[in-house]
């Protein structure tokens, strides 16, 4: 824990020294771990979500966002699922802060869920996409969403084991608009135990003159 916790203060030391406050550009793809838990049954707007960077994020050979800095942001829209329906989790990453400072704001979406066993990942490859996950977008009330073809396919599983797919909003108009990305469970609710890896992608900024 110490080690780690001079790691980090250098790292910012750094950064400090360089001026870097500056996100990474738009479709950078971020490693994380969520530290809260997703449930389409339970989940409401504007709930907060953290998930914690596993890989420090470069620009070259400058730091951007540290391993262990926090990714924090909230939940944008929830379908629950009655019975073995549709279900959807909206979550938009607004800010990055170290040790529950600030660093830096970003426009942010999860567009993946990783299987930290690699024996997992290859079985995951070798299954066939299903039917439901066909398909090149999608509409919600606060726009349109672009279905994102993830590293491991159409073949991503939440903590069900159900097959999920994702979606992101590339631009928004304002914050009431502001989606970040939609995870979809064609077949039941929704959920993502704390702890479940994730790929994050930042996403372009609200448009001039709205606020991340």
């Amino acid at each position: 824990m110490r080690i780690t916790a001079i790691t980090t203060f250098i790292a910012l030391a750094g950064m400090a020294m360089a001026g870097a406050q500056t996100a990474p550009a738009v479709g950078t793809k971020i490693k994380a771990e969520l530290e809260t838990k997703l449930d389409s049954s339970k989940a409401k707007v504007g709930d907060k979500v953290v998930a914690k960077v596993l890989e420090n994020v470069k620009d070259g050979a400058t730091t951007l966002i540290p391993k262990n800095a926090m990714l924090e942001g909230r939940i944008t829209e929830v379908v629950a699922a009655q019975g073995k329906a549709e279900a959807d989790v909206g979550v938009v990453f607004s800010q990055v802060t170290v040790k529950s400072h600030p660093l830096l704001p970003l426009r942010a979406c999860i567009v993946n869920v990783v299987p930290v066993d690699t024996n997992t990942a290859g079985a995951m490859a070798s299954f066939s996409t299903p039917a439901e996950m066909a398909g090149s977008g999608g509409t919600s009330a606060k726009g349109t969403m672009a279905y994102v073809p993830g590293e491991y396919g159409s073949n991503a599983m939440d903590s069900n084991g159900t097959y999920i797919r994702f979606s992101l909003q590339a631009t928004a108009s304002d914050e009431a608009h502001n989606l970040g990305g939609i995870i979809n469970s064609p077949k039941g609710n929704l959920k993502l135990d704390d702890g479940t890896h994730i790929d994050v992608q930042v996403l372009a900024p609200i448009a001039a003159g709205g606020q991340i």
